[in-house]
């Protein structure tokens, strides 16, 4: 007998990454297996390696964005730099309000919950903090510190609201955590520059 390409359409594919971003999600890198992944998809094992590899190819498959999260930051900071603040707020919680959500929690909670360093800080740094820098760079070498302050603060309203919910953040309407939070940012992102 002879090993063909396993059985499955490109609808199996998309189940596969949906099931994936969810246990992801739920379960973070270590607590979720292939076989896991498969199961809930309704599919093969063999079919879930043939489409994405290994697990770790699976899970990068899995947090895909839809969109560059950096071309989004990017747009988002097109705005009067009065209002930088706003717009970057505006823009990060509404792709967690949006349908980006649950890969957006896949990712997050397995970096928090395993440790992967070198991933979230490479997402970090060469997706969001290099696209923001040079956006902000007012004074001239400010830029970088500017961006890294600004998507700390983010980081922590993210975790507060989303991932590791805290009242009464995580109960808040959007609007009123964007209002709350508009103004340090445009600290970070506009005011005097911070310490070297």
């Amino acid at each position: 007998m002879t090993r063909g390409r396993p059985r499955g359409g490109s609808d199996s594919r998309e189940r596969i990454l949906t099931h994936a971003r969810q246990l992801f999600a739920a379960n973070g890198f270590r607590g979720t297996t292939v076989r896991a992944v498969a199961d809930a998809a309704g599919v093969d094992p063999a079919l879930v390696h043939h489409f994405h590899g290994t697990k770790r190819d699976l899970f990068l498959a899995a947090i895909a964005l839809p969109v560059d999260p950096g071309v989004i930051v990017t747009a988002a900071l097109d705005v009067p730099r009065e209002r930088l603040g706003e717009a970057f707020a505006t823009v990060v919680l509404g792709a967690w309000e949006a349908e980006h959500r649950p890969a957006l929690e896949a990712a997050v909670r397995s970096v928090l919950v395993d440790g992967d360093g070198e991933l979230v800080s490479s997402f970090l740094g060469q997706v969001l903090i290099a696209r923001i820098a040079p956006l902000v760079d007012d004074p001239p070498g400010s830029g970088e510190r500017r961006a890294a302050w600004a998507v700390t603060q983010m980081a922590g309203v993210l975790l507060l609201r989303y991932l590791r919910p805290v009242r009464p953040v995580c109960d808040e309407p959007v609007e009123n955590v964007i209002r709350a939070i508009a103004p340090t940012l445009q600290h970070h992102l506009a005011g005097p520059p911070p310490p070297e």
